[in-house]
């Protein structure tokens, strides 16, 4: 769950900056980005890019999305000490 909490610190970072640059009126909307992150599996589109490549952006959400999902089974399954 760290590295989904860790990943949305990363956009809201990334959002101040691009923000005060002129961007181009292309400012990442970070509430549509975790929410398609979650739905369609971490396919990054042109409303929710934040890196220069779509490529790299959708594997990186895909691999962070996976590792959450993982985490799950991994919680409740873990015997209390």
């Amino acid at each position: 769950m760290v590295c989904l909490f860790g990943w949305m610190s990363i956009l809201i970072i990334v959002k101040w900056f691009v923000q005060g640059l002129d961007s181009g009126g292309l400012n990442p909307n970070l509430i549509t980005t975790m929410i398609n992150m979650a739905l369609s599996l971490g396919k990054a589109d042109n409303e929710t890019k934040i890196m220069v490549s779509a490529s790299a952006q959708t594997s990186l959400q895909t691999f962070l999305v996976v590792i959450a999902l993982l985490c799950v089974p991994t919680m409740l399954l873990v015997k209390p000490i």
